[in-house]
């Protein structure tokens, strides 16, 4: 039976166990996605995502005990997993590395953005509760988010920038009988 939220506090233990899970799915998702990429640059964007999935795996293992509680990570997180789910059944419909890594990219923006509101709203209530040490370690993870966030944006950017003159086949097809 799920624990009674009585309490802010009980709220942020809940915020940060989805925190643990989603950041747990996720690091299993990063390594079964490296499989798939072939960019050199994209492949090393997400191998220092997963390192620093481990970091914030690491901090949140940490800040547990800071609170006088222990992680419950055999639960689910619906959003995450529901993003994966999507995301392999976008990638088996697809034959074109580019298109692959553009699902990859997406997917993994959709889940540094949920990341980042995720540790916002900890770190909001571990400040109003006090728990300064906690609020740190919080924000420290979401400017990480944050930053490969952003290597992703610019990933995407070079690599539409790249493939701009190619437009769709059926845009190939009206732009020849005009």
């Amino acid at each position: 039976m799920e624990k009674i939220i009585h309490y802010k506090h009980d709220l942020l233990i809940e915020l940060l166990n989805d925190l643990m899970v989603a950041e747990c799915k996720q690091q299993k998702f990063i390594s079964e996605m490296l499989d798939k990429v072939k960019s050199l640059k994209l492949s090393e964007i997400i191998h220092e995502d997963q390192g620093q999935t481990g970091v914030h795996i690491g901090r949140l293992k940490a800040i547990f005990p800071l609170l006088g509680e222990e992680p419950l990570i055999d639960r689910q997180n619906w959003i995450v997993e529901e993003m994966i789910r999507m995301t392999d059944e976008l990638i088996e419909r697809s034959s074109d590395q580019e298109v692959i890594e553009a699902i990859i990219v997406h997917a993994l923006r959709c889940l540094k953005n949920y990341a980042m509101v995720c540790y916002e709203t900890a770190n909001t209530y571990a400040g109003i509760l006090g728990y300064q040490d906690t609020a740190s370690h919080l924000q420290r993870s979401k400017d990480e988010e944050n930053k490969i966030n952003k290597k992703l944006i610019q990933w995407m950017e070079e690599k539409i920038t790249e493939t701009v003159e190619y437009a769709h086949p059926s845009e190939h097809m009206q732009l020849s009988h005009t």
